[in-house]
């Protein structure tokens, strides 16, 4: 069956027994709308909706199908598990705060309510980023009005609590007396190049929030965006995947500056 003929069946009435989510190999209906299990068997993923309940359930059941029989999404397993996720934990906390679906961030009251209970969860800045994967959707969607703005930055706010709770580890001193001339050595050498550095990483970001917004996994986006930032030679800094390079800059200002 086409995707145009199921989002056409799916619009007329999502609620049928008879509307059907996945095939298998031979073509014939595996897992229907009503399921609480989604079984994905071209992409060995399994779809557990018991996670959720009442509108919260059918609401993650409206978004997933719809995301399915689009041809936008990408990595297909990671993006459903996303969706997932996010549509646990914020039932979590919009149920903590007295409410019973996700419209109750609609209002503002409600939504100021659900930010400090979603602080005090501890939670860290990525886990956010794809927690709230799934609620931007609802908002794309046409769920939920609330338009939730700067998600990285709501998200690096919300995992603040979390950041603050870790414990300063206090080092002998011959240690701290190498860390700190280290650290001045790579400041020394780096601080004339700090606008190159700034212009490299704003390269790097605009391409990957360019494929981000297109689609892409986050991995192909950090893929493409790096090939992007390394015509752009700088110095002798390596770059790479996992950010040691910008980690290992990070690093060496806090003793310095403060």
């Amino acid at each position: 069956m086409k995707s145009s003929r199921i989002i056409k069946d799916c619009n007329k009435d999502l609620t049928s027994h008879e509307l059907v989510v996945t095939y298998d190999s031979s073509g014939k209906p595996y897992s229907k709308y009503m399921d609480d299990k989604w079984i994905f068997l071209e992409h060995d993923y399994t779809l557990n909706l018991n996670r959720v309940s009442g509108e919260f359930k059918e609401t993650l059941k409206k978004v997933v199908y719809q995301r399915t029989q689009e041809a936008s999404l990408k990595s297909f397993k990671s993006a459903v598990k996303n969706y997932c996720d996010g549509a646990v934990i914020f039932e979590k906390i919009i149920k903590e705060c007295g409410g019973s679906d996700y419209k109750f961030l609609e209002d503002d009251k409600s939504y100021r309510l659900f930010l400090e209970t979603a602080s005090s969860k501890k939670l860290k800045t990525k886990s956010w980023k794809n927690y709230f994967i799934f609620i931007v959707m609802l908002n794309t969607k046409g769920y939920i009005k609330r338009d939730f703005g700067n998600i990285d930055l709501l998200a690096r706010k919300l995992s603040e609590n979390s950041e603050q709770s870790k414990q300063a580890m206090a080092m002998p001193e011959e240690i701290s007396s190498y860390y700190f001339n280290s650290a001045i050595k790579t400041i020394e050498k780096y601080h004339p190049f700090r606008k190159k550095i700034s212009c490299l990483y704003d390269i790097y970001l605009n391409q990957f929030y360019y494929y981000k917004n297109k689609g892409y996994h986050h991995v192909t986006c950090r893929t493409k965006a790096l090939k992007k930032a390394h015509e752009h030679k700088l110095y002798d800094i390596e770059l790479d995947l996992n950010g040691k390079w910008l980690s290992w800059i990070r690093g060496a200002c806090p003793p310095v500056s403060g």
